[in-house]
């Protein structure tokens, strides 16, 4: 009897498992490999929905931290508008003594015989008319307000004889500053 055998021998069936080894160890890595990318792909997305969650959260504290931003804002405006009127209040005080000052410095140093016309005053400057029965009298009233602790740069303009309802006297005129206190 004669036998035929077609069954591939041992060599034929060494040859065939080494590429199904093959075949099989790709598919193991790319099963790996696909396995690794939808693992990288589902952290990403979670890393992704972080962030934007992140951002969210963010701009809910943006936003109050600029509506804080307005608020503080609001109050510095409302602090200076009120150092300026606190300002101005202490200027009108100030203002409203200085003309006091001012007439009660130049009457108590105003010596007898002398007597004042006009006084006036832009700014800080006061400027004084009047007439005196002797010459002398306005010397000493210029000398008493240049001691004044009130005024500086007291000067004396003009003195000139003149008749007044009959009588001779002298017209003055003498300007001075107010010190700034």
């Amino acid at each position: 009897m004669i036998r035929i055998n077609l069954l591939p021998g041992k060599e034929k069936r060494e040859r065939i498992k080494g590429p199904l080894k093959f075949s099989v160890s790709i598919a193991i890595v790319a099963a790996l490999t696909l396995l690794l990318v939808v693992a990288a792909l589902f952290y990403l997305e979670t890393a992704l929905s972080s962030l934007e969650s992140n951002i969210e959260s963010n701009k809910a504290v943006l936003a109050y931290l600029k509506e804080k931003e307005d608020e503080v804002k609001k109050y510095e405006r409302m602090i200076m508008d009120i150092e300026r009127k606190s300002s101005l209040i202490v200027t009108l005080r100030e203002g409203q003594a200085a003309p006091a000052k001012i007439l009660s410095d130049v009457s108590i140093r105003m010596p007898e015989g002398v007597w004042l016309t006009s006084l006036t005053q832009t700014g800080y400057l006061i400027a004084l008319e009047g007439y005196a029965l002797r010459i002398r009298d306005i010397v000493f009233y210029v000398r008493d307000l240049k001691m004044s602790e009130y005024f500086t740069d007291v000067a004396l303009l003009e003195a000139r004889q003149l008749e007044f309802e009959g009588v001779e006297v002298y017209g003055f005129k003498l300007n001075f500053r107010v010190r700034r206190q």
